[in-house]
């Protein structure tokens, strides 16, 4: 992400006074969010042998090492901020598609049979979203590469991250409601669950309004946030309702047993789609 070259070089481990700016008063909510989603990443995958909470987890580790990178980045010199940008362009390109990815498998595997249309839809979607992911990663580097303005392209990224979040919260919402179904059919513990999936809904909707917010003050006023320090604690803040979204999940799944048919909707196929949501809707 671009702004001025600061002067700031990172000479020693503390300075001699404390120094407020925006970038340090949103840095620290940040790694507190991040470090709540790691440690409820680990609880699923020590809890859970599945591929698809490993795979949570390194997306969350890539995006701890995300934010420390761009925060070292802009105090750091030319030729060590040259290096950084293209480690964080990777980062970003596999967290990008890491987290849509793995919100696809979950509703593919459970709602194909319930609902092709609308998940041939949203992969569909997926896809073109994806696209745009790789076209903006790619302009990146040229521009870097070049030494071109990359407002631009910052401007195509912000659309991606608003896009990006509309479309993983519609993935997750389309889960929820087959869940709310399947909770209404298998005549659960409504009064519970219902509170539950409610609590679910909440946190998506929190989740794609400041993932929206930080896309449209890149669209509309990037001088406002230079260093995307708030697009870098949406991030966090996603990661945090997610790691928590299938923490709840779990435990839907554990509140009744009659519940068991949505582990599986497929559940001859041997694919490694499918041996995912196996692990990921496992209720032992």
């Amino acid at each position: 992400m671009s702004i001025n070259d600061p002067q700031l070089r990172l000479t020693t481990l503390t300075s001699s006074h404390y120094v407020l700016s925006g970038e340090s008063f949103l840095l620290g909510p940040t790694l507190i969010l991040l470090s709540g989603a790691l440690i409820e990443a680990y609880g699923l995958c020590k809890s859970h042998r599945s591929y698809y909470y490993v795979a949570f987890l390194v997306l969350v580790i890539l995006r701890v090492l995300d934010v420390s990178v761009n925060s070292y980045m802009w105090a750091s010199d030319a030729s060590t901020r040259h290096s950084l940008f293209y480690a964080q362009i990777t980062i970003e390109w596999i967290a990008g598609h890491l987290l849509l990815i793995l919100n696809l498998i979950r509703l593919h595997v459970v709602c194909a049979t319930t609902r092709p249309k609308i998940v041939r839809f949203l992969v569909g979607c997926t896809i073109c979203i994806l696209l745009l992911l790789n076209f903006t990663s790619g302009y990146y580097l040229v521009d870097w590469l070049m030494g071109s303005s990359i407002k631009n392209t910052d401007r195509a990224y912000a659309a991606w991250s608003g896009f990006d979040a509309l479309l993983n919260a519609t993935i997750s919402l389309v889960f929820v409601v087959h869940l709310e179904a399947v909770v209404v059919e298998a005549n659960a513990n409504q009064a519970y669950l219902r509170r539950t999936l409610f609590k679910v809904k909440a946190l998506l909707a929190s989740d794609a309004t400041i993932i929206l917010t930080s896309a449209l003050i890149q669209l509309c006023g990037p001088d406002l946030d230079p260093l995307w320090s708030v697009y870098f604690f949406s991030e966090g803040f996603r990661l945090c309702m997610v790691s928590h979204f299938l923490v709840l999940l779990n435990r839907i799944m554990r509140q009744d047993r009659r519940l068991q048919s949505v582990r599986v909707v497929a559940s001859k196929q041997q694919s490694t789609t499918t041996r995912w949501s196996h692990e990921m809707l496992e209720l032992e």
